[in-house]
């Protein structure tokens, strides 16, 4: 086995990320005034497969989760800056082996433009458990007003986690991603856009990880990309990109990727984008892979909500040791019902391969539906209940997995559209 040194501390590469937006905020702080929402959540669900367990194997508990953080934003004509930062706290009873954890999590958005172009950077920094992860808690009452820095602060790494509830016991890691960009107006209807991304995800136990077939791994990915306007609702896009996976045990590989594809705002409230190429894997032993990769999403602007969903196929490094090929389809569906009332519908369905392994710890199919009705007591106090539904089938189990849950939850949020 071919074992190459990685540290186990967060790359440079995002420590310097954090000063540069910094200095960002405050250079924006002298155009336009900084709003600071504080934020908590206290939110207990009683599972009866939390572990996702195969069938025969199955536990049962309840998960008590207490989430603070902090978002600060700020939104001029020429920039927008966000950071959502938090901690939570994990308190598992009932369930054997399974320890309390606390997780931290980081995220950083800033966009500047000029008339020539612009630039943008992007953080997120995750130390969680990859039985487990958290995310920031989201508005459901923001309805229409979100800005694109709230979409960027979304769900980033959440989503794109296709290592998230793949294993039965706690293992703690730390993820970073950093990805700055530029982009250039080359005339009234072409921008160009460059762009770098860092990843890297590290383990606190490497023992523990190598137990379970996990490695430590870090890949780097350089892209360009075109939009060229062909009407006032329809714009062709054109993506190249190039990116080096490194794992700790596993040979290095090399994907290279080539899209195309169109965005039309098929009405004032809804856009529909479409996009389809074809990427090569090289890995460092001989192996080789051709595919397809392909992304459809809608977006629906409703009267007092939004709706969002997507299709497609990508390319995503594993913790596993290999980039594994990824179908996916994610749906977030929320709606403001009344001044008091808000309602939300997430779902997330991938199927996830690898193509140069027979047999490979990568290789499953996860759903996950989460129905939820909140309601605002007060301005700035919401209390909300849900149900959860999680299936996985994995290839290293002989039997396939469900879990159902029901949670009750207490929420310190403003609600700036409550007035």
């Amino acid at each position: 086995m071919n074992t190459k040194p990685h540290k186990t501390t967060i790359p440079s590469i995002a420590r310097r990320s954090v000063p540069v937006l910094a200095l960002a905020m405050v250079c924006a702080q002298a155009h336009g005034a900084w709003v600071i929402e504080p934020n908590a959540e206290f939110r207990s669900a009683a599972e009866d497969n939390p572990s996702l367990q195969s069938e025969g194997n199955e536990d049962s508990g309840v998960i008590t989760t207490t989430t603070v953080q902090a978002s600060v934003r700020n939104i001029t004509e020429v920039s927008q800056t966000a950071a959502v930062v938090g901690l939570s706290y994990q308190s598992y009873t009932g369930l054997e082996n399974i320890d309390d954890q606390d997780d931290q999590f980081l995220d950083l958005a800033y966009r500047r433009t000029t008339e020539r172009g612009g630039f943008a950077m992007q953080v997120n920094a995750r130390r969680d458990a990859l039985y487990r992860s958290t995310r920031p808690i989201n508005n459901p009452f923001a309805g229409d007003v979100e800005t694109e820095v709230d979409e960027d602060l979304g769900d980033v790494v959440a989503d794109d986690d296709v290592d998230a509830r793949t294993v039965e016991v706690q293992l703690d890691r730390t993820v970073v991603r950093a990805t700055p960009s530029v982009s250039f107006r080359l005339n009234p209807r072409t921008n160009a856009t460059l762009s770098y991304q860092y990843y890297q995800v590290l383990y606190s136990d490497e023992d523990q990880a190598a137990s379970i077939g996990a490695q430590e791994t870090k890949s780097q990915a350089v892209s360009g990309a075109l939009n060229r306007q062909l009407s006032e609702r329809t714009s062709l896009l054109l993506n190249v990109g190039a990116s080096k996976f490194d794992p700790e045990f596993n040979e290095e590989s090399k994907t290279y990727t080539a899209t195309v594809g169109i965005s039309r705002q098929l009405t004032e409230r809804t856009s529909l984008s479409l996009s389809a190429g074809a990427n090569r894997v090289d890995v460092d032993n001989g192996n080789e892979d051709t595919g397809f990769s392909t992304d459809i999403t809608l977006n629906r602007r409703l009267n007092n909500g939004t709706l969002r969903a997507s299709i497609g196929r990508s390319i995503y490094p594993s913790s596993f040791g290999a980039v594994v090929e990824s179908d996916r389809l994610t749906v977030l569906y929320r709606q403001r019902m009344s001044q008091r009332l808000a309602a939300s519908l997430r779902v997330r369905a991938f199927s996830t391969t690898n193509d140069n392994d027979d047999f490979s710890l990568n290789n499953r199919d996860y759903v996950q539906l989460t129905p939820e009705i909140t309601w605002a007591m007060t301005e700035n106090w919401q209390v909300a209940g849900g149900y959860q539904y999680e299936y996985q089938d994995r290839d290293v189990n002989e039997n396939d997995a469900e879990n159902h849950a029901v949670f009750l939850s207490l929420r310190y949020q403003p609600i700036s559209e409550y007035r």
